[in-house]
């Protein structure tokens, strides 16, 4: 076992990123919360390179059950073939439906929670990257994150297994990474033409246009 000692860290991951100050609620100081916390972090350990959230998406299951709503199919029928029968949804946006509202019926089955997870993996990076209104995302975490300059990295399947976490995002949970040299282009790239840093990883996930 290698014990990996302060000059050896080397990514520092944010959970949360807030002013505590009421008084400044509502104020948009998370560009310069985010410079001011990496500079300290690098201060104390030089080492460090890789700066990244693990963050929520609030808004997904409401999301995904919107589009349902609508004609098209959420997947294609191929994607939902392995959950025929075991889900009690008869069409493909029933099955997803059935599945973001009923999670206790898959995520602790291995074999239910391996079909479902390309299926939700896309929907997420769908809703992250492509789902705006007036060219901003719609999730309002990721809207502040890739505003200030942050890429959508990675998707981290049943990365909250708690009540709320399955109920608002089935589990899913994302990387948003800040590379420091990309912030400004990101930001800028984004309020002016709508467009969301990704990964390739990301990326991946989308359906083929």
């Amino acid at each position: 076992m290698t014990v990996v000692g302060q000059t050896d860290r080397t990514t520092a991951i944010f959970y949360s990123i807030s002013s505590t100050q009421d008084g400044l609620r509502g104020v948009d100081l998370g560009n310069h919360l985010i410079k001011n916390v990496v500079g300290l972090l690098q201060k104390e350990n030089s080492s460090l390179r890789v700066f990244s959230t693990l963050s929520p998406i609030p808004g997904l299951s409401g999301w995904i059950r919107k589009q349902a709503e609508r004609d098209r199919p959420l997947v294609s029928a191929a994607a939902i073939a392995p959950l025929k029968g075991l889900m009690d949804g008869s069409s493909v946006n029933g099955i997803v439906l059935e599945a973001i509202d009923n999670p206790e019926k898959w995520n602790t089955v291995s074999t239910l929670s391996a079909a479902m997870k390309p299926i939700l993996l896309q929907l997420a990076a769908e809703y992250l990257v492509e789902a705006k209104r007036n060219g901003r995302i719609l999730d309002s975490v990721g809207n502040f994150h890739v505003r200030n300059g942050a890429c959508v990295w990675r998707l981290n399947w049943l990365a909250d297994t708690s009540v709320n976490g399955m109920k608002q995002s089935a589990g899913i949970m994302v990387n948003y990474r800040y590379i420091l040299e990309d912030l400004e282009a990101n930001t800028g790239q984004y309020l002016q033409k709508g467009f969301v840093a990704t990964s390739e990883r990301v990326t991946s996930l989308l359906p083929p246009v």
